[in-house]
């Protein structure tokens, strides 16, 4: 798909709108994938994705349709029953000490059994879901770094399920946390001997992209299953006031625009607000509309 975030394109936007059209892709933002019928690109300055869709006007004139405007988020929950129980933990750390060198069995079992290893194992699987969230997350953004155009939407699960995790970092965590009395590589031997290091967090990690409609099936994710448990991020009224400022809007349209179209207010109650008429009110939002809308016209 061709894309007009070109060398021309000289256009600057920290902010959109759902609704609202482009002539072409503004020149600081990034893009990160092909979906159906249209992009994803980055906005850097808000720390937003932007689902845009091409369309075209009555005479033929292409522009992009703001679909939604949301985050990636990493959703860890699914990747937790790749990691062992606690009950697994138990019978593993039992035979761990029966078969550990003598210097280190005394502090197996005051360390890792009797101080907290097995009764804060459910808090220690999410620090790893986490830290592989983080890592994931992380390696998605150094993808989108490093690539000259947009990373098709079959790539963008590699840099999760081909990661090895950085287990220290965890074991760092389990040992200034819980003042586990051993060594940290007694800890890092411990969880090759239990299965932990073959455990993949990262294979169910999922990677959404949360908006703020209902259009999300088109979105590439770092997931092996439909993700189910999706959330509406509110887009705040600073942002919204930066979008519809950038798209030309007086400070009065952009008010009444926030307050009636995406707060759902009702114009005769905000106009009392105000103390300014209905007429003023719904006249300010039709200007805010066309303004977001003139790409389109």
């Amino acid at each position: 798909m061709s894309d007009s975030n070109d060398a021309q394109s000289t256009t600057i936007r920290t902010a959109v709108l759902p609704a609202e059209t482009l002539e072409e892709t503004p020149s600081n933002w990034t893009p990160i994938s092909e979906i159906k019928n249209g992009v994803l690109s980055y906005i850097p300055e808000a720390d937003k994705v932007v689902e845009l869709h091409r369309d075209e006007t009555e005479d033929g004139t292409e522009y992009w349709d703001v679909k939604e405007v949301g985050t990636f988020k990493i959703h860890e929950l699914p990747a937790l029953d790749t990691l062992p129980t606690a009950d697994h933990i138990s019978e593993k750390l039992a035979e761990y000490a029966a078969e550990a060198p003598e210097e280190h069995r005394e502090g197996i079992n005051n360390g890792l059994i009797n101080n907290g290893l097995i009764n804060h194992w459910e808090s220690i699987r999410h620090m790893i879901v986490e830290q592989a969230a983080s890592e994931a997350e992380a390696a998605f953004w150094e993808d989108v770094k490093q690539t000259d155009g947009y990373i098709p939407v079959d790539k963008i699960r590699q840099p999760v399920e081909d990661k090895e995790m950085s287990i220290d970092v965890v074991i760092s965590e389990i040992d200034h946390n819980y003042r586990t009395l051993v060594p940290r590589r007694v800890i890092r031997d411990f969880f090759e001997f239990a299965g932990i290091m073959d455990a993949n967090p990262f294979s169910r990690l999922g990677l959404t992209f949360e908006s703020t409609g209902e259009s999300v099936n088109t979105a590439p994710a770092y997931r092996s299953e439909p993700e189910t448990d999706w959330h509406e991020p509110e887009l705040t009224s600073d942002y919204a006031h930066t979008a519809l400022a950038e798209a030309g809007c007086t400070p009065a349209e952009s008010t009444d625009y926030i307050q009636t179209v995406m707060n759902n207010e009702r114009q005769l109650d905000w106009a009392s607000k105000r103390d300014v008429s209905q007429s003023t009110v719904s006249q300010n939002v039709r200007a805010a509309k066309n303004k977001l809308s003139r790409n389109a016209e």
